[in-house]
């Protein structure tokens, strides 16, 4: 399903998506979805090893590009218990 999302809005010559990685699945969609563009972190301090954040980072800490191709987030890390009630859509 992660690569669905990929090949329905990556742009074909240059495709870039930027991910709210938050916890075990946004990072699982974020590698299905490099196999097919660039995947840019917008939380650069959550990595593999680094899953468990607790709370959403300040929007000062977010490493946004001017263009991508599509934001993907997951709104309710079931694994680590992660959750973003308000997310800040109007940024976009």
């Amino acid at each position: 399903m992660f690569s669905a999302v990929g090949f329905n809005l990556f742009n074909k010559e240059n495709p870039v998506a930027m991910s709210f990685t938050t916890g075990f699945w946004s990072y699982a969609a974020a590698v299905e979805q490099a196999r097919l563009g660039t995947v840019h972190n917008v939380l650069p301090t959550v990595t593999k090893d680094n899953l468990g954040i607790s709370t959403l980072p300040e929007e000062k800490d977010w490493h946004l590009l001017e263009k991508a191709d599509f934001l993907h987030y997951c709104d309710n890390e079931t694994v680590t218990g992660f959750e973003i009630h308000d997310f800040p859509f109007d940024k976009f």
